[in-house]
């Protein structure tokens, strides 16, 4: 599986749901299929020779009917009454080269894919939070050619409103959770980096173009179990921006095995290279220390210069709301794909002039 070079990506900070009629049998049912896994969310590419490596001769494929299935990213929920799909929904792709009726060496798919780890707001608190996939660290995708005609990426009619917001910037964010732990062999709260022997990590954070006059909010969750009280520090920049502490346990049966702390931080930073220095301060011999999680929300200019990039702009989200985006970038030949709908992106036609590529889009509802 390879990733494009070539393709922006734009979030809007709403969620489309789309209820469909009941499946009377699984798609999967009829048909050959392939199965791809996807690690990290973004446009992900399949060429002639990916093709080849899964067994697939492409002199045998209809371009045109290439189909892509799958649901996204994230668990199933637990409440029986929650929205899940009932059956794998056919994705909308982009497909190079398929006029002539033959998938030719340099003919190409583009696909929206998403990683196991979900990102949701919180529109309490303005920030994103993650969930990571406690049974996966994949999220599967499925390529079928003999069900006819597949589902292609549209072109998005945009607003001719006056727009009533200017967006030039996005939010951004960063994790580090490793499932590597699972303190009493049992439930589902895995942890990651021991301070045990090692009592120091240290973790760099990129934010390109980060927004200096922006908070940066740092949150965390800490374990440790000790006898005795025991303190973590973080320092970034070579400047302590939070403590905590977490209180000792007593080691009887059923007294809890670990104490955990939360904590988050809101800081300014002079430069989007965070280095961020986590230390557990050891009471005695036996103690030991884990990190759960860490997590950075910033907030970047809206400057795209290489690659691919992911944005969404909370502020842009109002009744009433017209937005006009605004990305700045020295490329006039870039794609920008609006994928509020990850099972329909469609494609955003733009205006190109004076280092900006702009567009107008209705964003007054988080549906």
């Amino acid at each position: 599986m390879k990733k494009t070079m070539k393709c922006m990506v734009v979030a809007f900070v709403m969620l489309i749901v789309a209820m469909g009629v009941q499946a009377q049998n699984s798609v999967l049912s009829s048909g050959d299929w392939y199965k791809i896994a996807v690690e990290q969310t973004g446009i992900h590419q399949i060429t002639y020779d990916d093709l080849v490596s899964y067994g697939i001769d492409p002199g045998q494929i209809n371009p045109k009917q290439i189909r892509l299935y799958g649901n996204g990213n994230g668990m199933l929920p637990e409440a029986n009454d929650a929205f899940r799909y009932d059956d794998l929904q056919e994705n909308a792709i982009f497909v190079s080269g398929e006029d002539d009726g033959v998938f030719d060496p340099g003919d190409y798919v583009l696909f929206y894919g998403e990683g196991p780890t979900d990102w949701k707001l919180n529109e309490e608190t303005g920030l994103f939070e993650h969930r990571v996939n406690l049974y996966s660290d994949f999220t599967f995708y499925f390529l079928n050619f003999d069900l006819g005609d597949g589902k292609r990426i549209e072109k998005q009619n945009l607003s001719t409103a006056a727009p009533t917001y200017t967006s030039f910037a996005l939010q951004d964010y960063y994790y580090h959770e490793l499932e590597l732990e699972n303190l009493i062999h049992s439930g589902k709260q895995w942890v990651g980096d021991r301070f045990d022997n090692v009592l120091e990590y240290s973790f760099e954070i990129d934010f390109p173009n980060l927004i200096t006059t922006a908070p940066v909010n740092f949150a965390t969750s800490v374990l440790a179990r000790s006898s005795l009280a025991s303190h973590f520090s973080f320092t970034i920049n070579a400047s302590e921006v939070l403590s905590l502490t977490c209180a000792s346990v007593s080691g009887v049966i059923y007294s809890d095995y670990a104490k955990n702390r939360t904590g988050s931080v809101n800081f300014f930073a002079d430069t989007g290279f965070l280095n961020l220095s986590i230390s557990y301060e050891k009471p005695n011999d036996t103690a030991v220390g884990w990190l759960d999680y860490l997590v950075f929300n910033a907030s970047r200019l809206n400057i795209f210069e290489n690659g691919q990039m992911l944005f969404r702009d909370v502020g842009s989200i109002g009744e009433g709301k017209v937005t006009q985006f605004q990305v700045t970038t020295n490329n006039s030949n870039i794609d920008i794909w609006n994928i509020t709908n990850p099972i329909n992106p469609s494609l955003i036609e733009y205006e190109y002039s004076g280092g900006k590529a702009k567009f107008t889009l209705e964003t007054d509802s988080l549906l």
